[in-house]
């Protein structure tokens, strides 16, 4: 049986990922790390789980596609 984790780091990860409690100073803290997020409409940064568990980096690795003309 397979546990499926959620999408994004909760409330509580991101506090204990960054060492902080207030929004700024994760947002800061993510920066300095290069830890891509999303900020919602309330201003919280929101982690994609792929940005620390390192399967976003293997896609940042491959080519990017790119549309070809047949001439």
């Amino acid at each position: 049986m397979t546990i499926e984790q959620p999408l994004f780091l909760t409330d509580e990860e991101v506090e204990r990922l960054t060492g902080a409690c207030k929004s700024v100073k994760q947002i800061e803290v993510l920066k300095q790390n290069r830890i891509h997020f999303y900020l919602n409409a309330q201003g919280r940064p929101i982690v994609a789980r792929s940005a620390i568990d390192g399967s976003q980096k293997q896609a940042q690795n491959e080519q990017p596609w790119k549309l070809r003309f047949a001439s």
